[in-house]
């Protein structure tokens, strides 16, 4: 079965997929969209506040549904860097992975920088609107969920888990993609991901910034399907 899993990133929830999910549909790809741990409105293992803890829980999700063959995963943002952590520790769970806008490189003063934006106080103030978001779309209390992916980032900052040197030894096919208007993931961290990659592919998408709801579903889907050469 040539099943397709898609990923969200950080504070992001499954349902921001429904438009892809149709678009896929009509290239008869059937994906199926999981939210990250702790965070939507099924939760599940609220407890995984990094990513090999997130990884483990996506695995025992994926058991759950039966779904024990390799899967193809698209991962926006963390989803992405989810989805090759997996390719790196549980090579044979997975059968390639497309990314879109997603950080690799991480170090202290990275994490520090990007940590200090997650302050519920802050956000409260700052973007009240975005605030109500995510109480609406997460089960999780959002201040609980937003210092979680706070610890994550500074787990990232301190292991960094997908360094070129590391991603060098993942054989499967990947496709590394990047908003040319992202301004939070950098071209050269990027190519620098896809060009350690031995079997990796670089694409940049034009007039895309990095919030996964000012993406192109359309567009996206075509080059999903052209990646999985369906």
């Amino acid at each position: 079965m040539n099943q397709l899993i898609l990923l969200p990133g950080a504070l992001g929830h499954a349902a921001q997929f429904a438009n892809l999910i149709t678009e896929l549909e009509t290239k008869n790809i059937n994906a199926l969209a999981f939210d990250l741990a702790g965070h939507g409105l099924s939760l599940y293992s609220e407890e995984a506040v990094t990513v090999p803890l997130m990884a483990e829980a996506l695995l025992l999700k994926l058991d759950e549904l039966g779904l024990t063959e390799p899967v193809n995963i698209f991962g926006h943002s963390l989803g992405g860097y989810l989805g090759l952590y997996l390719c790196l520790k549980i090579p044979q769970r997975v059968k390639s992975v497309f990314t879109l806008g997603t950080k690799w490189h991480w170090v202290s003063e990275i994490a520090d920088i990007e940590t200090s934006m997650l302050n519920p106080e802050k956000m409260e103030q700052k973007i009240p609107k975005y605030v109500e978001h995510l109480k609406t779309v997460h089960r999780q209390d959002w201040k609980i969920l937003v210092n979680s992916i706070a610890f994550l980032m500074t787990d990232l900052g301190r292991y960094q888990y997908l360094e070129p040197e590391t991603v060098m030894g993942i054989f499967h096919p990947t496709r590394i993609g990047l908003g040319d208007r992202d301004v939070m993931v950098s071209l050269d961290e990027t190519v620098d991901t896809y060009k350690a990659l031995p079997n990796g592919q670089l694409q940049v998408f034009p007039n895309t910034p990095h919030p996964y709801e000012k993406v192109d579903s359309k567009k996206l889907a075509n080059e999903i399907a052209d990646f999985l050469n369906l």
